[in-house]
């Protein structure tokens, strides 16, 4: 984003995405590239993430690996999904898991 509306606009989307305020804030500590995601593919990751796990599970999902914003919605199905998570849960494992995840936890 090159102005303060857009960091905003990219930051709601990372709210509704990682369930709250707090969780995007984490988030963003975990990979702040994400906020360089545009709104429309990070929407369309989101709703495909919520459509195939459920919205707490998307949530989840987003909260341990960010990145997963950055895929195309297409690519968020079948096998490519059940790697996704793999690969956030690995991320999690290994990076350890962030404050709000503990808060949660």
């Amino acid at each position: 984003p090159n102005d303060e509306a857009g960091v905003l606009r990219r930051f709601r989307v990372l709210v509704e995405a990682t369930g709250g305020e707090e969780a995007a804030l984490a988030a963003l500590q975990r990979n702040i590239g994400v906020i360089c995601v545009s709104e429309a593919v990070a929407q369309r990751a989101c709703a495909a993430l919520v459509r195939n796990l459920g919205r707490n599970r998307a949530a989840e999902v987003v909260r341990k690996n960010p990145g997963v914003l950055a895929i195309k919605a297409s690519s968020l199905e079948g096998n490519n999904l059940a790697t996704t998570v793999a690969v956030a849960d690995a991320i999690d494992f290994f990076c350890g898991p962030g404050k709000v995840l503990v808060d949660l936890g």
